[in-house]
């Protein structure tokens, strides 16, 4: 079942996380970001995001160990897709999370995989819109 509300990006590139936030708030996406999964874990805690876009390779920990603090804290309820430069890698096939994208983005198959699970917060193409945008880094 699809969702409603924010997708958190993580992503310690901020000219990646940049992007993204721009290509997702124009096709109707509210967005937050964080740079490491410290803050990631404080904004998911905080603002529980429809989904979680989520590099493996942070700062502080990979997405993987991330993602098992989540389950382990019982708010891993979430779709999470890994992005990646390395698609081989076995890092990428992380239990809780639904899928993965290639670093660097096709712009259609990153709109195709959130519409997937989360609804836009308005439904018509072209209804240019403001949507909330946070953005939390430590």
């Amino acid at each position: 079942m699809k969702r409603t509300g924010s997708i958190l990006i993580v992503d310690n590139e901020t000219t990646i996380a940049d992007l993204l936030v721009e290509l997702l708030t124009d096709a109707g996406y509210p967005t937050l970001t964080a740079s490491d999964s410290a803050s990631a874990f404080a904004l998911i805690i905080d603002y529980a995001p429809a989904l979680l876009l989520l590099d493996m390779s942070l700062p502080d920990m990979r997405g993987s160990e991330l993602i098992a603090q989540l389950h382990g804290a019982g708010v891993g309820a979430m779709p999470i897709v890994i992005m990646s430069t390395v698609l081989a890698d076995a890092e990428c096939y992380v239990p809780g999370a639904c899928t993965h994208l290639a670093k660097p983005f096709d712009i259609e198959a990153l709109l195709t995989c959130v519409a997937q699970y989360v609804l836009p917060t308005y439904a018509e193409a072209g209804t240019a819109q403001e949507t909330p945008q946070w953005r939390h880094e430590r």
